[in-house]
């Protein structure tokens, strides 16, 4: 999942150290990461139903279509507020039944059996069945969607038929009746529930599809628990409570705001007159707001499940050469980069993040070493380095994180120009070749498993897509596919492989992000650990 710097992350190890003389750089070692306990400054008492929950990006969300919503924390968020899945998780990472009531998993592995709710019904009142999950996991996996999550599927048995053209339908879903769905995959999956919690596979109205075809970002119809009243690009999206939701008393909130496209400043003072129910602390609020004892009495900080870096196009030169890609890495100060985040990271010496199975506090990456980057850069042919551009996203922390970058490389002789772009511009262009030489993203789990990293950032398969260096190495590929099945020595696999991929420096490794928010004391609010926005779970008191 690719996100925004400025907006809320997530952490698989969350922590809520609720006090006004906490130092995020004195927690920046990614040694001792504290126990997840993200309800510690929540109001008391039962929930309570009614009110309105008003937060603020400084992006326009990008869409609100399931089969695209996969990039960015906005359109993931909103999408599963108003779409369900057969599965999803609870207040942690725990699946449990949505859509579905019960499901099984047969004894080879390879098939699962979901049965649904009776009584399911989209937010205009028509009904959900078994066939509604059949059309969305197909048009997903066609490639007249061109959906960024197709990849995910591909596993399912016929599903790589289907998107070959070869067959009408994906052979290994079926529906023997209106409430039961089987899925049968090519190979066992563990994680494949987790998959099925993603945006991508939430069930839709083919009938909405029909109606409005490539306009359906506009008008989603789902069967969660909120329904989307209005949308002004660049002012507010508005959720309202469906009054068809299945789960009785749910969602507790009548509406949801989100303000659209409001700078990191205006957040802040927007929250200290009580215009929001929460704000991520920006590097320009933290005195007012994390060091301030009015407003840290209900900060929560987060260790997130991302790994940031300076991207690049490694199929065209000078990025496809080894040398240089690695003269970038010990080019760029990180540690530098962690001060001007007030101390909110810790440094990537690999691509697994430290919430994560698989991470190795003693890897080395690359030090900071400018005349190594210089000596890299003269074998490599380019003595007096050369010219190039990188993207980011226009927020202040963004810029001025790209700045510190271009100049670090200006310091061992390269030429870094910078485009600061809108979000829509910046992910619209982020994978086109000829666009974006250089460009500044992060990583976000999809599911607490590091092959999502691995598999999105790496594959070759994913070109343009959730790979947008253009990276492939053949072994690499192979160790990467390995991987998603295997189910035995799994860490020290991961160790190996992230090892591995860091020796070839695919991108400019940066830093694991550090999340620290506020809300208001009469607000539940949670970051939760996949899903980042569960507004389905929020109330006021």
């Amino acid at each position: 999942m690719k996100l925004k710097p400025y907006t809320i992350a997530v952490a698989v190890a969350s922590a809520a150290l609720i006090s006004s003389g906490w130092s995020a750089a004195a927690a920046s070692s990614a040694s001792s990461i504290p126990k997840a306990n993200p309800f510690a400054d929540e109001p008391s008492g039962p929930p309570v139903r009614g009110g309105t929950f008003t937060l603020a990006t400084a992006e326009n969300i990008p869409t609100l279509d399931p089969a695209f919503a996969g990039y960015d924390v906005g359109s993931w968020s909103m999408t599963i507020s108003i779409f369900s899945a057969l599965v999803d998780y609870g207040t942690g990472l725990t699946l449990k039944g949505d859509l579905a009531k019960s499901w099984s998993l047969s004894p080879n592995q390879k098939t699962y059996t979901f049965h649904l709710r009776s009584g399911v019904e989209f937010s205009d009142g028509t009904p959900m069945t078994a066939s509604d999950f059949t059309f969305s996991i197909d048009r997903v996996v066609n490639p007249k969607t061109a959906s960024p999550g197709a990849y995910l599927f591909s596993n399912i048995v016929g599903a790589a038929q289907y998107a070959a053209g070869k067959s009408t339908t994906i052979a290994g879903i079926e529906t023997p009746d209106a409430t039961t769905i089987i899925v049968n995959l090519v190979r066992p999956q563990p994680y494949f529930p987790n998959i099925l919690a993603m945006p991508y596979a939430r069930v839709m109205s083919p009938a909405q599809v029909a109606k409005w075809g490539s306009s359906i970002s506009q008008h989603p119809l789902g069967t969660g628990p909120f329904e989307l009243q209005s949308w002004a690009p660049g002012g507010d999206m508005v959720l309202v409570r469906n009054p068809h939701y299945f789960l009785p008393g749910r969602p507790y909130l009548n509406k949801v705001i989100v303000e659209q496209d409001v700078p990191d400043e205006t957040q802040v003072l927007e929250y200290q007159r009580g215009e929001l129910s929460t704000v991520d602390i920006p590097p320009s609020g933290f005195a007012q707001l994390a060091l301030n004892s009015t407003y840290n009495k209900t900060m929560d900080v987060n260790y997130d499940a991302t790994t940031y870096y300076l991207g690049m196009k490694d199929n065209i030169k000078p990025f496809n050469n080894l040398k240089v890609r690695q003269a970038l890495n010990y080019a760029v100060d990180k540690t530098r980069l962690i001060q001007l985040l007030n101390g909110r990271g810790t440094v990537a010496n690999g691509l697994v993040p430290p919430t994560l199975p698989g991470f190795n506090p003693d890897a080395k990456g690359y030090a900071y070493d400018p005349a190594e980057a210089e000596k890299l850069l003269a074998e490599a042919g380019y003595p007096h380095g050369f010219s190039t551009t990188i993207w980011t996203e226009n927020d202040d922390q963004s810029v001025e994180i790209a700045q510190s970058i271009a100049a670090d490389l200006a310091a061992v002789g390269v030429n870094a120009k910078i485009d600061a772009l809108n979000a829509s511009t910046f992910v619209d262009g982020e994978g086109k070749q000829g666009q974006a030489p250089m460009f500044i993203s992060y990583w976000l789990q999809d599911f607490p498993d590091a092959y999502d990293f691995f598999s999105n950032l790496l594959l070759k398969q994913n070109w343009g897509g959730s790979n947008p260096f253009y990276y492939y190495n053949p072994t690499i590929q192979a160790a990467i596919e390995n991987l998603e099945f295997s189910d035995t020595n799994r860490t020290q696999e991961i160790e190996a492989l992230d090892a591995q991929v860091t020796a070839q420096a695919p991108f400019v490794y940066l830093y694991h992000s550090i999340t620290e928010y506020v809300h208001q004391p009469n607000v539940f609010f949670y970051i939760h650990p996949v899903h980042l926005w569960r507004f389905a779970d929020y109330w006021i008191k």
